[in-house]
């Protein structure tokens, strides 16, 4: 199990070098890329990501998750076929530059639920990543967002176990969880077999607080033995070392 932090956690990568001494002292040793920060979508720039994943790499930091996989993109609704062209070609870029989590948040585009199409879209992706050391992890999005479904756990493995997907599963984000008046650690408890990556939030993905929610949800972590990510999610901010240095002190006691 690793920590890691979210690339919106800086205005450019070239912001990197000034934190790593902080990552690295806190002991977080991954990334979550954010490809359009540095990429069109059409074509996918796989050259440029794959450099700069070798300049992360360079300083013992890995690159394993994405997310706003649909930020600037032209999908407008998941599941239909530009969706599924999108999806296609970030696939395949996340195999070349060896990324394995692919956050699915994107509430912009969870509209007009069809359950017929979403379903028949992600059997074809959950096809495309078997044998591939990809997840494809649909993330609890408050109705906060303006999304139409998929708002809670109960929901999304609900959806899952009607549907028999080998590689699409879910994940906390904890500041989702809380708009939703639930618990982190009770929903890690009672979907833990559903979860596949953690992100680690404040609402608003503002500076990170102390809380007992951080406390509970590492040491529940830790007691259940969680093995996957877990992911500082922040907006870019003048306390950001400060908040590296808490949210190591807090979620380091589970490794």
């Amino acid at each position: 199990m690793k920590l890691g932090i979210s690339e919106l956690a800086w205005p450019s990568i070239d912001h990197f070098d000034k934190t790593l001494n902080a990552l690295n002292s806190n002991g977080i040793s991954c990334i979550e890329m954010v490809i359009p920060k540095h990429s069109p979508w059409n074509p996918i720039d796989v050259d440029k990501l794959t450099t700069l994943r070798d300049m992360i790499n360079s300083s013992d930091i890995e690159v394993k998750s994405t997310q706003s996989v649909l930020f600037n993109s032209d999908v407008t609704e998941i599941g239909d076929a530009s969706f599924l062209r999108h999806m296609d070609q970030l696939i395949d870029a996340c195999i070349a530059i060896g990324i394995e989590k692919i956050v699915l948040g994107s509430p912009k585009q969870r509209i007009n639920f069809n359950h017929t199409m979403q379903l028949e879209a992600l059997h074809i992706l959950d096809e495309k990543i078997t044998g591939t050391s990809i997840s494809l992890l649909l993330e609890p999005n408050s109705q906060r967002y303006g999304g139409e479904y998929f708002f809670t756990l109960d929901e999304i493995v609900k959806f899952l176990n009607r549907n028999n997907f080998n590689n699409i599963k879910t994940m906390i984000d904890t500041h989702n969880i809380i708009l939703e008046n639930q618990n982190p650690k009770d929903e890690f408890i009672k979907y833990q077999q559903y979860i596949d990556h953690v992100h680690v939030s404040e609402i608003g993905l503002q500076s990170f607080k102390e809380s007992d929610t951080h406390y509970q949800l590492a040491e529940t972590l830790h007691m259940h033995h969680y093995d996957g990510l877990i992911v500082y999610e922040c907006n870019q901010s003048a306390t950001l070392f400060d908040d590296i240095k808490l949210f190591g002190n807090i979620y380091n006691k589970v490794i």
